[in-house]
């Protein structure tokens, strides 16, 4: 918080780069400089103008966190989600992700740019995939989430291609070939290549027209390569952030998300749902999410927000899916009929208002504190 408010001072009054920075001797920073904050550090200058440092900062955090929000209620609203009111709500249960929006990181743009980069992807919007590639490279260093779930798309086209041809893959005697042909046809799809190309070629010109080329390429090496891939925490005196997330503390966190996923998953199986492409690539998207949480607490700011745009998805292809009587009339037989459904039901309401109601109150709390320490 106290780096990111004086970047933003420093700037405002020597400029917007800097060719020597020696304040960083004990980072990785200290044989190049390289600000991979850049594009936020320049967004933070009006605030600090205007209110000063930590208050400025403050006042930013909490723009940039309703922007987020408005952000993903549009990808929710894009993504056709009837309940997107409520997949808020939901998000707002899991209290690491309400932490993480309060404290004074980048971490509200970061998230804005990854989820304008999924609607970009789903939509084929390949010039806007393009410039949100390269916006995305010059706010924070870990824009490769953006590759990442590009590679993602691929896979999942790539799936949704052996389930399109399914017939076919079960007729066959040594059903793993055409299982690899079809998945492989639609890994290279016209589509895919091209969502794949446009964000690899965003990334990299947001590399190189950078004010920080070419060190920037030692800095992402290290960063992305040696610390985030294959490092371990403790190899570069990593913070508490980087270690694997303990299974108690994902489940707790998640357990709102974990009990609306159970629902969704009954109602998919039970209503025969087909699976949309886009259905498959928030499917891929939120397993992909929840390996990397395992792996890493600081990754759950993104993951919750995925796996509720997952949920979003999931049911409203489940609605689209029902034909006949209508959705509402099938959902109520569905879940009212035995005595067990709805005790399930209540045991869901009451789980998901208990964690918002805790998590709110910790988040409230945290705020409280802060600004007892810092007033």
């Amino acid at each position: 918080t106290y780096y990111h408010a004086k970047m933003a001072r420093l700037m405002s009054e020597q400029g917007l780069t800097f060719d020597d920075f020696p304040y960083l001797n004990d980072t990785i920073l200290k044989d190049s400089y390289v600000d991979y904050h850049w594009l936020y550090h320049v967004a933070l200058i009006p605030f600090e103008g205007l209110f000063g440092g930590l208050t400025g900062i403050r006042v930013a955090t909490v723009i940039f966190a309703a922007v987020f929000i408005t952000v993903f209620f549009f990808v929710l609203l894009r993504s056709r989600a009837r309940y997107a009111p409520l997949m808020l709500l939901l998000l707002a249960t899991v209290p690491t992700f309400m932490l993480r929006m309060s404290v004074a990181k980048a971490t509200s743009l970061s998230l804005c740019c990854l989820f304008l980069g999924i609607l970009f992807i789903i939509e084929r919007r390949y010039i806007l995939l393009f410039a949100i590639s390269v916006l995305y490279v010059w706010v924070y260093g870990g824009f490769v989430l953006l590759a990442g779930t590009a590679f993602l798309f691929m896979i999942s086209r790539g799936i949704t291609s052996v389930i399109e041809h399914k017939a076919h893959v079960m007729k066959a005697r040594i059903i793993y070939l055409p299982v690899l042909r079809f998945f492989f046809r639609g890994f290279v799809a016209k589509d895919a290549l091209k969502v794949g190309s446009v964000t690899i070629a965003g990334h990299l010109t947001g590399i190189v027209v950078n004010p920080y080329f070419s060190a920037n390429m030692e800095f992402y090496w290290v960063q992305i390569y040696k610390i985030a891939m294959v490092g371990s925490p403790a190899a570069f005196d990593l913070g508490r952030g980087w270690y694997a997330t303990p299974w108690p503390v994902l489940l707790f966190e998640t357990v709102a998300v974990i009990v609306v996923f159970a629902v969704l998953l009954y109602l998919l199986v039970r209503f025969k749902t087909k699976w949309s492409g886009t259905f498959v690539f928030a499917a891929v998207m939120a397993i992909a999410f929840f390996v990397l949480t395992r792996r890493s607490l600081r990754m759950f700011e993104y993951a919750a927000p995925v796996w509720v745009w997952f949920l979003a998805i999931g049911f409203a292809g489940l609605r689209s899916s029902v034909s006949g009587e209508s959705f509402r009339t099938k959902l109520k037989r569905v879940l009212w009929q035995t005595g067990a459904a709805k005790l399930g039901l209540v045991a869901v309401l009451a789980a998901t208002i208990g964690v918002f109601g805790f998590s709110l109150s910790q988040s409230l709390k945290f705020v409280k504190q802060s600004l007892n320490n810092h007033p």
